[in-house]
């Protein structure tokens, strides 16, 4: 095997800090509470929802620019609203560098009854995920998540860019989080009277970059637990049990919720679209392609391996040894693309005798 293990990535943004949103006079207008949004692991640079070019700083420090996107939706709740308690929230970009959180529909309001005022977060909203199924079995009542990380994860894969291959993760399961405890509630008349809420990822997440050239098209990817950890599944995450997630200790617990099916295996399909027709992914020389795993945030996940299907052919299998993926960081790793030959025989399945007859089959 040729594994090269990268640091563990943190992710930037070029957003607004959080003196630039106190001290901007020009915050838009919604109906109740405006809040500025940015984001990042645990104290580090800052993250938004859409992968973008790695940078390294003046000391050698890698990261990660993600942007917001316009369609990114979360959803904020507050205890002690005097109205609503929880409301989802979409994206208005002000400018390149700064963006806000505004209310689709009637916002969350001040308590002035009281002198302070907590606010939990968490991207993506409920109503905004894309995969139905999921969708049905997420909430976020009472400050508490209750997430699910699927078997199958959906990549869009293309042809192109500067590595010669693209694959855009569904970004819903990244999962986000941000909280402000106790904030200072301003004066009604207070001139800027937004928050500002810093959002750190709660999943982990695993880039797996895949160098060319492949032997034979890939199929599909695996990534799974050796020891039978479960890596899938539903996971819970107490927000309010978080002081705040600006700084360094954000202390952010999930735990994994038990459950009958045995969930230790994350599947990617390696096929793309070109031109109406389904193809298996073939890596040339000098190209590779980057996937983003995302895995649950319960606990440090060692002893995990990749198994690369051939297309109409075998398997390799290949351990990540000496690896260790944290919760809510993400973690890089490139392999080479495994020697699978196309007359290689993948024995998933076996063959039967011409004469039998099949009445039912089940898969």
């Amino acid at each position: 095997m040729n594994l090269s293990l990268l640091s563990v990535a943190v992710l930037v943004m070029s957003g607004c800090t959080d003196d630039e949103f106190k001290q901007n006079n020009n915050i838009p207008k919604g109906n109740g509470i405006v809040f500025g949004a940015n984001a990042s692991y645990n104290g580090g640079p800052q993250t938004r929802t859409e992968y973008g070019d790695y940078v390294t700083d003046t000391d050698g420090n890698k990261s990660q620019e993600i942007k917001w996107l316009s369609t990114d939706r979360v959803d904020i709740y507050s205890p002690t609203s005097p109205t609503l308690k929880k409301v989802e929230y979409g994206i208005t970009n002000v400018n390149e560098s700064q963006a806000y959180l505004l209310a689709l529909g009637d916002g969350l309001q001040w308590d002035r009854t009281s002198s302070k005022q907590s606010f939990y977060a968490i991207y993506p909203s409920k109503e905004s995920m894309s995969n139905e199924a999921v969708k049905n079995v997420v909430s976020f009542d009472n400050g508490v998540l209750k997430g699910y990380i699927p078997v199958n994860q959906q990549h869009t894969i293309t042809k192109g860019g500067t590595t010669g291959w693209t694959a855009k993760p569904n970004m819903d399961y990244l999962y986000m989080a941000a909280v402000q405890k106790d904030y200072n509630i301003p004066t009604a008349d207070a001139e800027n009277d937004g928050v500002s809420l810093h959002f750190v990822p709660l999943t982990t997440t695993l880039e797996l970059t895949i160098e060319g050239p492949t032997e034979a098209p890939i199929a599909s990817i695996n990534v799974f637990a050796n020891n039978g950890e479960n890596i899938a599944g539903y996971f819970t995450c107490d927000l309010t049990k978080v002081g705040t997630t600006s700084g360094t200790n954000n202390d952010l617990n999930c735990d994994y919720e038990q459950s009958a099916t045995v969930r230790d295996m994350i599947s990617i399909s390696g096929y793309y679209d070109d031109g109406g027709t389904q193809k298996p992914l073939e890596l040339a020389a000098g190209e590779s392609i980057t996937f983003n795993v995302f895995l649950l945030p319960h606990t440090d996940l060692t002893n995990i391996s990749v198994r690369v299907a051939g297309f109409n052919t075998a398997s390799k299998t290949m351990s990540l040894a000496g690896v260790t993926l944290y919760p809510h960081q993400k973690t890089c790793v490139k392999l080479k693309a495994p020697q699978i030959a196309k007359d290689g025989v993948n024995n998933w399945i076996t063959g039967m005798d011409d004469k039998v007859l099949i009445s039912q089959l089940s898969i």
